[in-house]
């Protein structure tokens, strides 16, 4: 008789951790789609200027832009990145949304870091182009 009741427990037991498994929802930052998408990291170099840029692409569908600029002459504190940004994507040129410093990153003359937010692209060909970084030179950035 105690055999009995040992048996009813474990598959009692047994059931009961299947449910609660089932039930329970996906922890944290473990879904097994994420609300944003990583790209692969690029850097280019145009005249005395490294530009790195890391894509990612937002839940709502934007694109946005962390992107790293490094003088090793010249100035960038008075780069305009809201008037000299453009992403082209099948067959159009996007301004940004948004464009602005970084948290905790101000302009200044050697070293600049900024966020920018395109709307979504067409596809995922895409290319980044910062115009007039000196003077009239542009550095380009292309994805994949």
């Amino acid at each position: 008789m105690p055999r009995k009741y040992i048996i009813i427990a474990v598959v009692l037991a047994v059931i009961a951790v299947l449910f609660w498994t089932l039930r329970s929802p996906i922890p944290a930052g473990e879904e097994t789609v994420s609300s944003s998408q990583r790209l692969e990291k690029k850097t280019t170099a145009v005249g005395g200027i490294t530009v790195q840029a890391q894509p990612e692409l937002l839940g709502d569908g934007n694109l946005q832009f962390l992107l790293q600029l490094t003088a090793h002459s010249g100035d960038l504190s008075l780069y305009d990145a809201g008037r000299n940004l453009l992403l082209k994507s099948g067959g159009e040129e996007l301004a940004p949304l948004r464009a602005e410093n970084a948290a905790g990153s101000g302009p200044s003359e050697h070293h600049r870091e900024l966020v920018a937010v395109f709307s979504a692209p067409q596809n995922d060909d895409f290319t980044l182009v910062l115009q007039r970084l000196e003077g009239e030179t542009e550095a380009i950035l292309q994805w994949p």
